[in-house]
Parts: C-alpha cells; sequence; structure tokens
C-alpha cells in the first residue's frame, strides 16, 4: 500500500509526549509530542497529516479545539482551558483507529448513507465523496505498519502486516474489489483512519499474478448474479495465450442460490461448467482436487466416520498408484458431505 509515512506512525501510535507545561494565562495546558522515533525526517506534508489528526481527536472530546504548532519533528499542543492533560495525552498518543472497506460507489456531493454503505468520506486524491461498504478489517487484524522508500527511492510505501485472520479478510476484500470493472470505485479499497481516508488505491489487474499467484478460485454463485465474478474476472484480466497457461483456473458448483440449496446432478453440474467455461473466456477448468479420481474415492472412505479400510481391486499399476494418492488428499468435513450428497445419498 503506497502512503505517507504519517500513516505507518499514526496506525502504530508513534506519538509521544515529552514534555507538559502549564499554558498561558486563562488557557489549558501545553503538550510537546514527538512525532516518530527520530529516524527518517518528517516532511512537511505529512507533518500536516498528523496535526490535522491530533486537531480532530482533541476537539471530539467536546471542550474546545487546541492551538497546535508544529516544530522539527515534535509539535506543541495547547489544550482548551479545564481540559484533563493526562487524557488528552493519552488520546492522541493511542494508535490511530484503522478501518479497511471496499468502495460501494462515489458521489459527486454529500448524500445519505445509502443501504449497504457504512459510511461516506471524502476521497483524499478527488473531489468524490466514497461510499463505503463495512469495515472489513480493523486494528485488530494488523499486527504493525512499517514505511520505507519504494525501489526507485523517490515514493514511501506503508506495509501492513496482517494477523493470520487479517489476512484473510485482505484476501477476500480484495478479491471480491477485482471482480469489478477496471476503472470504477467498486475496484478500490479504502484505507481509514481516524474516520478519513488516508488512501484509497485501485486494485490492478496485474497484482497478484505479479507477486507470484498463480491459481484462482471461482464458483458460479459468486458475485451479484450467476456467474458475475467469473464474466467481470475475464474482462479485466484479458489473459492472451501464454498467460492463460500460466494459471490454474478452477470453478466450483452445485450451490443453488435461491433453493434447493444444493443440486449435484449430472445436468446442473455440467450446464454450470459450461457457463463457467464461457463466463471466463477459457477452454478448460482445473479438477477440484487435482488427482485421479480414484484418489479422491480413496480419501473418501479414509474419511469415514466408521473409520473403514481401504481395500484394493485393481490390479493395474496406474491405478494402484492413483489409489495411494489418496492417502495424502485430506478432505475436509464439508468436502466429505458434498461428495457424500453428489452420488446421491441424504446426509440427515
Amino acid at each position: 500500500m503506497t502512503a505517507a509515512p504519517a500513516l505507518a506512525l499514526l496506525i502504530a501510535g508513534g506519538l509521544t509526549g515529552c514534555a507538559l507545561w502549564p499554558g498561558p494565562v486563562g488557557g489549558g495546558a501545553a503538550v510537546d509530542l514527538r512525532v516518530g522515533d527520530g529516524g527518517e525526517a518528517v516532511s512537511d506534508e505529512e507533518m500536516d497529516q498528523v496535526v490535522g489528526v491530533l486537531r480532530q481527536r482533541i476537539a471530539a472530546m467536546g471542550q474546545g479545539r487546541p492551538d497546535i504548532t508544529p516544530g522539527d519533528g515534535a509539535v506543541t499542543v495547547e489544550l482548551p482551558p479545564d481540559m484533563d492533560p493526562a487524557e488528552a495525552i493519552d488520546l492522541m498518543e493511542r494508535p490511530g483507529a484503522v478501518t479497511i472497506h471496499q468502495v460501494v460507489d462515489g458521489a459527486d456531493e454529500t448524500v445519505e448513507d445509502p443501504t449497504g454503505v457504512e459510511m461516506t468520506l471524502p476521497d483524499p486524491d478527488s473531489p468524490v465523496q466514497l461510499q463505503l461498504g463495512p469495515a472489513r478489517i480493523d486494528n485488530d487484524g494488523i499486527d504493525s505498519a512499517e514505511p520505507e522508500l519504494d525501489t526507485s527511492g523517490s515514493q514511501w510505501e506503508v506495509h501492513l502486516t496482517f494477523t493470520s485472520a487479517g489476512a484473510e479478510s485482505w484476501t477476500g476484500v480484495t478479491g471480491e474489489a477485482a471482480c469489478s470493472q477496471e476503472g470504477s470505485h467498486q475496484r478500490r479499497i479504502a484505507i481509514v483512519v481516524d474516520e478519513e481516508v488516508v488512501s484509497g488505491p485501485e486494485i490492478a489487474p496485474g497484482m497478484a499474478r505479479e507477486a507470484g499467484i498463480d491459481f484462482v478460485d471461482h464458483a458460479d454463485i459468486y458475485g451479484p448474479a450467476v456467474h458475475a465474478c467469473e464474466r467481470r474476472f475475464a474482462e479485466a484480466m484479458r489473459l492472451t495465450p501464454s498467460e492463460r497457461d500460466s494459471l490454474t483456473i478452477q470453478a466450483k458448483a452445485g450451490i443453488m442460490p435461491e433453493g434447493p440449496y444444493f443440486d449435484h446432478s449430472y445436468e446442473h453440474i455440467t450446464a454450470s461448467v459450461e457457463g463457467s467455461l464461457r463466463a471466463l473466456d477459457t477452454d478448460r477448468l482445473a479438477e477440484r482436487y487435482g488427482v485421479p479420481p480414484v484418489a479422491v474415492a480413496t480419501a473418501w472412505i479414509t474419511r469415514h466416520p466408521a473409520r473403514m479400510q481401504v481395500v484394493l481391486g485393481i490390479t493395474t499399476p496406474e491405478r494402484v498408484s492413483g489409489a495411494a494418492l489418496g492417502s495424502d488428499l485430506a478432505l475436509t468435513r464439508p468436502e466429505w458431505y458434498e461428495l457424500t450428497r453428489a452420488v446421491g445419498h441424504r446426509i440427515p
């Protein structure tokens, strides 16, 4: 994610109170706050961002607005009269309240939040008001935030390290955004600090491939309509034959959006696969498990709650080798039940 190092300071809590003294007569106390760790210098633009956040935090206490004077790597905050200095310092030093959202849409002016929109905030890169969906990641999902220069040495980047839960949510929100039309607001992610959008990047079409990701998972029900996400994926990627050869694309089927919830009949699966091939503009899809059917059968037997043993009634070396692959195929419980239903058995 590209942004100023001030963002990392606000996320990580890089503001430290280093002096406190009485303010002018009739005024509140004055506080000196060091910005950062004393390493890289903080630019005027970054300092302005920090000052803006501090002013907003103090004003939110409802006792008046502070006077803030930026200096060399520090700011002096003159608090409103009668404000508790300890409470104010604690508020200013705390890490920023970070949330990450998918952008639902953009508007030319502030409007009442429609259904599905949690908040509407100004876009930092344009006069548009961004309508944001529910928060997908908050401070609990972020492990660390570290600023560093990019490879050209001319632009700062902030690298967020997520917790395991945060990483899963990040994969989900970026994957959903990537299904939207290139250049649309819906393809953007908004990083919000203290209810201010500090970065709103668009998910680049080639970002995943450039990062070394070569496996793509789809399902016919992903998106607002059947095959919608697959269709948007194909429109956004526009894969050349060589690029298509470098990717493994998988599509799932069998779930009915409006009931009867599951359909694993031959007719439905065949129709769904043909629809996925057309939507994805491809001539092939990967097998679900990437092993021969006899391996899946072996894995199903070994996952059976009755702890059944596998007895091979086959004599060809190829089928023996294929069955042996099933010993390394760990089916999840939902996958085991799905296979059971697929052959016509009803699960109570």
